[in-house]
């Protein structure tokens, strides 16, 4: 489904998870969950994908947290798909 170079959306998936990352560390309140994560760098293999939109895929990153810490279990990144057709093989996709 993807090209050889969709490792530059695996890029600004990982930026955006480790910006994420950093800005909940700053919440005392979700702080025992939050060092709980083990931040590593995300392939497309360790991501759900889903195309809630017809215009948007969205990248799934889950921590594998237990329930009890579910509101930082994971992160979205949705991506207008317009903006970023060129990582697809269209023969595959479009």
């Amino acid at each position: 489904m993807f090209n050889s170079e969709i490792v530059m959306i695996e890029e600004v998936i990982n930026d955006e998870t480790n910006a994420n990352y950093q800005s909940l560390k700053k919440d005392l309140e979700l702080k025992e969950c939050v060092d709980l994560i083990k931040l590593k760098y995300y392939s497309l293999n360790d991501m759900g994908i889903s195309f809630d939109n017809s215009d948007e895929i969205t990248f799934h990153i889950n921590n594998g947290l237990t329930s009890a810490c579910d509101n930082v279990n994971g992160s979205e990144h949705s991506l207008k798909l317009k903006n970023y057709e060129y990582f697809f093989n269209r023969a595959d996709f479009f």
